[in-house]
């Protein structure tokens, strides 16, 4: 897990996968991430390209220390489900923020 120095921006990039295949995000509905960390969540913003989800981190995005984890929901078009949809969550503890420089990844 990345270890991040609080105050500073950067990207997260999440490979989501199905059964270790590329999630095919075409007619995507309701796609939402939330970030947690000790129990305080945010809705934040992300774009999907493929079966990448890019998110832009920014201190008023992570303005607290610890583990953030990361809950993308979303729901796909499948006519073999009986409402025609699909509903799907993942997670994944995906970072640290840090205090202090000399505890952050290069």
């Amino acid at each position: 897990m990345k270890r991040i120095r609080f105050g500073n921006d950067f990207v997260f990039l999440w490979a989501i996968e199905r059964g270790g295949v590329a999630e095919d995000f075409t007619g995507v509905l309701d796609a939402k991430i939330t970030a947690s960390v000790f129990g305080v969540k945010k809705d934040i913003p992300f774009t999907i390209n493929g079966n990448i989800v890019k998110i832009e981190f920014t201190p008023v995005i992570c303005n607290s220390t610890g583990v953030y984890n990361l809950e993308l929901s979303y729901t796909l078009p499948d006519i073999t489900m009986s409402d025609d949809d699909r509903k799907c969550v993942v997670d994944v503890d995906a970072f640290q923020i840090v205090p202090r420089s000399a505890q952050a990844d290069d």
